[in-house]
């Protein structure tokens, strides 16, 4: 079923010889692949597993496994076939939870076909048009790929072989083990081997009860043991052999992991060295000794040797000076004394500073408690963060937050770092005018601009506090606060998530006052539009479709019903569907099934605007393009401490009648002021309500110009 479903390219046809002696050892697999014996006999395995191969047998692998060739009689030659598979997104619920239990296309198994030949035939035939390097031929390669692997499933329907399932954990944990000291994300690994981020965390959790990161730092903190134990490297070194760039985060992890500080657990090891070793002499300094390490767990990873040279030679341990023994027993009185004048902090409360006044939490995300100057705010994951004063410096991950912490600050001065696409989004509005410092604030942070924390540059910016997506991602915080910087996680979803986030923000900038005259103005401009809106009948309320990014005939739509849209009566087409997802990406049929009366483009989607949808060949018979009613997003649609001014807007597109009567230039104005204190010109509402992009949209003018 998966494989009639699936999209198929053929990414290499090879032909393979290899000589008697030769070995093939931990060749990692860079797409699914099937290998096919002509002559010789050899042991191959895949992941540990290990087939014995003779001309004729067939071999499938997936991708990321690692495959060994051991050659047993002769020559061996083989053919090789690289493939990648997808299943074409959206597709039935029941495709997609039989992929993940069962991927075909990562599965190992090796067989005898009773029927060889016309496998071996087609496998010819493609190695040889694909050298040809021409479409055509390219073409009629994946026409042959198709019929080998229709001959292959048809006989081995017919023969009790074994199936083995790819063991992603395993392949990952080889992977962390022989890359530590690279850059590794949650994201490079998923797609390394196929999968979700979301997935390879939940096996992880499951099998070995760690996230991916976590396990690789106990990876590098094992290693870094063993290097601080059998070398006379320093920390910096060790650092940054181990993949951290930065020598005190390294230490910060590694006390953190292992109980005490690298230059401790140094010291302990050379006076356990001297005291078992009293004739020891140094180690030679000609060639490099290779350390043993062994990772405690039933994967079949145990004494694996370090791949590169983490130190380029053994050097001779020399007996520190006089000056560096004072220097060391310094350094560790005020370690002892500053451990004592510091309790950790329990379980539950891990980012609470130790000198913090303690303040009963109140219960509920996003809650707040005061004493004195103390604040505790209780975050999205439930975590409860102390402040003993309010930060001076923050830092944002979420794109629409720094404007918010703008508002409620009074100035931009506090915030340190935002997020690059939120910069580069504040880069093009009106806001980017009154406040041009914004393009000197650190955005550097993130790992490929995504949400994962570079953790050394958020370390050298030194925010008191960051802001950061939860979503269910350990991945987006767990370094930072391993690290021990203070992280509020917010969430993502209905009203009340976003006054939590409004007040947590607050209440870390001590701004709590500011805060509740921001959400007193929207409270009151929400009674007042559900007032305007509460007669409408369900079956006659506006249905609409956002569209978050457009290439072509691939359109992403958000499948969530939130706030933004649902104050004003509006509906999600694609929620009432039953499209939960936050954002989803569909096809031009699947648009005209659901043919929503009103399409809203997200400031996000860079270069798609209404003219754009109206253009589209395929998409003229939908209701929204044939009623001209397709708008870009405001600037302000975003912004939760102004989330009246979208409510507004929603509410005149959509039911202009009901609101014909309201001046929403003058609100928008008016919200500006109140937020910002800044007065708008005509020139800039007509910015901020993207009078240019909307142009050729219906009754846009004539409800937005000002008259």
């Amino acid at each position: 079923m998966l494989w009639n479903q699936a999209t198929i390219k053929v990414m290499d046809v090879r032909y393979m010889k290899m000589m008697l002696g030769d070995e093939l050892r931990s060749y990692r697999l860079p797409a699914s692949a099937f290998l096919q014996p002509t002559c010789g006999t050899a042991m191959v395995s895949l992941d540990g597993t290990a087939y014995q191969m003779k001309p004729l047998h067939v071999l499938h692998g997936g991708k990321g496994m690692h495959m060994d060739i051991v050659q047993m009689e002769g020559n061996f030659e083989y053919y090789l076939v690289f493939y990648q598979a997808a299943i074409p997104l959206p597709c039935r619920q029941e495709i997609q939870q039989l992929l993940e239990r069962n991927n075909p296309f990562h599965i190992q198994y090796g067989f005898e076909p009773h029927s060889p030949v016309p496998l071996l035939l087609r496998i010819e035939r493609m190695e040889r048009e694909w050298k040809q390097s021409n479409m055509l031929e390219r073409f009629h390669v994946k026409t042959l790929f198709y019929q080998f692997v229709y001959d292959l499933l048809s006989q081995l329907g017919m023969q009790d072989d074994s199936l083995k399932k790819a063991d992603l954990v395993t392949q990952a944990v080889w992977y962390m083990n022989e890359h530590y000291s690279d850059t590794i994300t949650l994201e490079s690994l998923a797609k390394l081997f196929g999968c979700s981020p979301r997935h390879l965390s939940r096996l992880f959790q499951d099998q070995l009860g760690h996230s991916p990161l976590d396990y690789l730092i106990r990876i590098r903190m094992d290693i870094a043991k063993q290097l601080i134990w059998t070398t006379d490297a320093t920390i910096q070194e060790i650092a940054d052999g181990v993949g951290y760039e930065d020598r005190y985060y390294f230490s910060r992890l590694f006390k953190k992991h292992i109980g005490i500080s690298p230059n401790h657990y140094k010291t302990q090891s050379e006076r356990r060295f001297r005291l078992n070793h009293p004739l020891a002499v140094s180690g030679s300094s000609i060639g490099a000794s290779r350390v043993q390490r062994y990772i405690g767990n039933e994967l079949d990873n145990h004494y694996q040797y370090i791949r590169k040279g983490v130190l380029p030679m053994n050097r001779s341990w020399k007996k520190p000076s006089m000056a560096v023994n004072l220097l060391l027993m310094l350094a560790l009185l005020l370690s002892a004394c500053s451990s004592a004048a510091s309790p950790s902090p329990t379980k539950g409360s891990s980012q609470v500073p130790s000198n913090s006044v303690s303040a009963p939490a109140s219960s509920g995300n996003g809650q707040t408690a005061q004493t004195g100057t103390s604040r505790q705010i209780v975050d999205d994951r439930g975590e409860t963060v102390v402040f003993s004063k309010p930060a001076k410096t923050i830092l944002t991950f979420p794109k629409p937050l720094a404007e918010t912490a703008i508002a409620i600050a009074g100035d931009i001065d506090r915030v340190v770092g935002i997020h690059p696409a939120s910069k580069s989004m504040i880069a093009q509005r009106v806001l980017n005018k009154y406040y041009p410092s914004i393009k000197q604030i650190n955005s550097s942070f993130t790992v490929e601009g995504g949400f994962v924390p570079n953790i050394e540059e958020v370390l050298n910016i030194k925010p008191d506090v960051v802001f950061q997506w939860n979503m269910g991602k350990p991945e987006y915080y767990e370094s930072m606060v391993k690290a021990g910087i203070q992280v509020l996680t917010i969430g993502w979803g209905p009203w009340e998530k976003e006054v939590a986030t409004i007040r947590m923000l607050g209440a870390a900038l001590g701004k709590e006052e500011r805060v509740e005259q921001l959400l007193a103005n929207q409270d009151a401009a929400r009674t007042d539009i559900e007032k305007i809106v509460k007669d409408i009948p369900e079956e006659k309320r506006v249905k609409m479709l956002l569209i978050s990014a457009m290439d072509g005939n691939k359109i992403s739509v958000h499948g969530d019903s939130n706030f933004y849209h649902g104050v004003p009566g509006v509906k999600n087409a694609a929620f009432e569907e039953g499209v939960s997802k936050n954002t989803m990406q569909v096809n031009v049929e699947q648009l005209l099934a659901w043919n929503p009366d009103m399409i809203v483009i997200h400031e996000a989607a860079v270069g798609v605007n209404p003219a754009t949808i109206y253009e589209h060949p395929q998409l003229k018979e939908l209701n929204a393009v044939k009623n001209k009613t397709v708008y870009k997003l405001p600037e302000f649609a975003l912004m939760s401490h102004m989330a009246s001014l979208t409510w507004y807007w929603y509410g005149a597109l959509a039911y202009p009648d009901k609101f014909s009567t309201l001046k929403i230039r003058d609100i928008i104005t008016e919200g500006y002021k109140f937020s910002y204190n800044i007065s708008l010109t005509d020139e800039e509402v007509n910015q901020v309500l993207k009078m240019d992009a909307n142009k050729d949209s219906k009754d846009y003018m004539s409800k937005f110009i000002k008259k």
